[in-house]
C-alpha cells in the first residue's frame, strides 16, 4: 500500500512538473559533453562594410543559448523572447500549449519554485541547420528545499519525495525544438516519460 501511494504522489509532482516545461535555477550550467556544431561568428561583413545575412546555424545557436541560460538564471521574460508569437509547446501530458501567454502560463510555476530550485544541464545538443531543428538531452536537476508547492497534494509530494529521494534528486530528459527564418523558437516537444513518470535518481541530484 505504501508504495502505490508513493508512486501517486510522484506521478503528481512529475506531471506537474512536465507541465511546466524546462528547468531553472540561479547557476550556471555545466559545460555539454558533446555539441555537433560550434557557434560561428555572429555576423561577417559583406562588401563595402554592410552586413551579410546571420547564417541560420548562428540565428540558431544564438538563440538556445539564451534560451538555456535564461532558464538556469530563473528569468522567464527572457526565456519567453526566444519563442515567436505562434509558437506550440507540447511537454510530453497530451497537452498543448499554443501562443506565448499559454506557453508562459505552462512555465510559470517552476519559475515560482513550486517544483524546488530547477536547472537544466546539457549533455549532448544535435543540430540540423537544413530544417531548422535542434534537439538536447539533459539532466534535470531538482532541489526541494526551496520548493514553494501549491496545495495540499505538491505539500504531501515534498514529504514523500524528501523521504524516497532526498532533497536533491534528478531525471533524464529530450527536448526537440523547430525554428522559424528569423531564429525564433516556434515549437517545442519534451520527452521524458519512462513508464509512469521520469525515472527519479538521488545521484543526480
Amino acid at each position: 500500500m505504501k508504495k502505490w501511494i508513493t508512486l501517486f504522489v510522484c506521478l503528481l509532482f512529475t506531471t506537474a512538473v512536465l507541465m511546466a516545461g524546462g528547468c531553472s535555477k540561479r547557476e550556471e550550467p555545466t559545460k555539454p559533453i558533446a555539441k555537433v556544431v560550434k557557434p560561428s561568428e555572429p555576423e561577417k561583413k559583406a562588401e563595402g562594410g554592410k552586413s551579410a545575412e546571420v547564417k541560420p546555424a548562428t540565428q540558431i545557436i544564438d538563440t538556445i543559448n539564451k534560451y538555456m541560460d535564461a532558464f538556469n538564471a530563473n528569468d522567464l521574460d527572457t526565456v519567453m523572447t526566444c519563442f515567436s508569437d505562434d509558437a506550440i509547446y507540447q511537454p510530453g501530458d497530451g497537452k498543448t500549449h499554443k501562443g506565448k501567454a499559454e506557453i508562459r502560463a505552462a512555465f510559470d510555476p517552476q519559475f515560482d519554485y513550486a517544483f524546488g530550485a530547477m536547472r537544466f544541464d546539457e549533455l549532448d545538443r544535435i543540430i540540423d541547420v537544413e530544417n531548422r531543428k535542434l534537439t538536447i538531452r539533459y539532466v534535470c536537476r531538482h532541489d526541494i528545499s526551496q520548493m514553494k508547492p501549491r496545495g495540499l497534494f505538491m505539500s504531501l509530494g515534498k514529504i514523500v519525495l524528501r523521504l524516497v529521494y532526498g532533497e536533491k534528486f534528478g531525471w533524464q530528459g529530450v527536448d526537440v525544438f523547430h525554428f522559424d527564418a528569423e531564429g525564433k523558437i516556434k515549437e517545442k516537444y519534451s520527452y521524458s516519460w519512462f513508464g509512469s513518470r521520469p525515472h527519479f535518481q538521488r545521484e543526480l541530484g
